[in-house]
C-alpha cells in the first residue's frame, strides 16, 4: 500500500487529490509541521530536506517533490490520462507544473513566512507585502491560463489541476480576492464538483469549500 506523508493544506494536497482520483489503496501519515515532526530523524530518513509530500511505495522507496510524485502517479495509472504523452503537450504540462513549484510556491512562502527569507524583523513586513503583490499577479496569470479551459491545460483534466488547486487554496487562506477572477472561480467550482477533490478538501478542512471573497 502507498503511504503519503503530508500535512493538511500544504503542497501535499496535490498528491492527496491525485491518489484519491486514481482510487489506489493508500494510507495517510500526518507530519505535524507545527510540532516540528519534519525535523525528526525518522522523517529525515525519508526526505533529508524535511518537507512534505513524501510518497512511500510498497517496496519502501520514498519519492519526494510534488512534480516527481505526480509524474510517477500519472505513469502508474496511465488509463486515467492525468498526464500528456505527446512530446509537446508533455513539455507544456511540465512547464506549467514547474512554474507553480519554482515561482508561485516560493512567492507564497514569502507572503506567510518572510522570516524564512530575511533575518531582520523590521524588513519582514515589506518582504511579505511585496510578495502579496506578486502572488496576486500569479493568480491573475492562472486566471488567464484557465480562461482557455475548462482545465489548466485546456480540454483535459491533468495533475496540473491538482497542483494548481494548492496555489488557489493558499490564495483563499491568505485572503486574496479570488472572487475577482471569473475563470479561476468557475474552475474552482468544477474542481469541487469532482468527488475525489471534494473528499480531500473536506478531509483537509480547506477554505475553498467556502465562497470566494472579492475585493472590498
Amino acid at each position: 500500500m502507498l503511504t503519503l506523508y503530508h500535512f493538511p493544506q500544504l503542497c501535499s494536497l496535490a498528491t492527496h487529490v491525485v491518489l484519491e482520483e486514481l482510487g489506489l489503496p493508500y494510507q495517510l501519515k500526518v507530519v505535524d509541521i507545527l510540532k516540528g515532526e519534519q525535523r525528526e530523524p525518522g522523517f529525515l530518513a525519508l526526505n533529508r530536506y524535511g518537507q512534505v509530500p513524501v510518497l512511500v511505495l510498497d517496496d519502501g522507496t520514498a519519492l519526494t517533490e510534488t512534480i516527481a510524485i505526480l509524474d510517477y502517479l500519472a505513469q502508474l495509472a496511465p488509463e486515467f490520462g492525468l498526464a500528456p504523452t505527446a512530446p509537446v503537450e508533455r513539455a507544456r504540462w511540465l512547464a506549467v507544473m514547474g512554474r507553480m513549484a519554482s515561482a508561485i510556491h516560493p512567492t507564497f512562502t514569502r507572503v506567510v513566512r518572510p522570516d524564512m527569507i530575511v533575518d531582520d524583523e523590521l524588513a519582514r513586513p515589506a518582504v511579505s507585502a511585496a510578495a502579496r503583490d506578486r502572488y496576486a499577479a500569479h493568480l491573475e496569470d492562472l486566471d488567464r491560463l484557465i480562461g482557455g479551459g475548462p482545465w489548466v491545460l485546456g480540454e483535459r483534466y491533468t495533475t496540473a489541476d491538482a497542483h494548481a488547486l494548492v496555489m488557489v487554496n493558499w490564495g483563499q487562506r491568505a485572503g486574496f480576492a479570488l472572487g475577482d477572477h471569473a475563470h479561476l472561480c468557475a474552475w474552482k467550482d468544477r474542481m469541487i464538483a469532482r468527488p475525489a477533490v471534494r473528499t480531500v478538501l473536506e478531509r483537509e478542512g480547506s477554505p475553498l469549500l467556502e465562497p470566494a471573497r472579492g475585493e472590498i
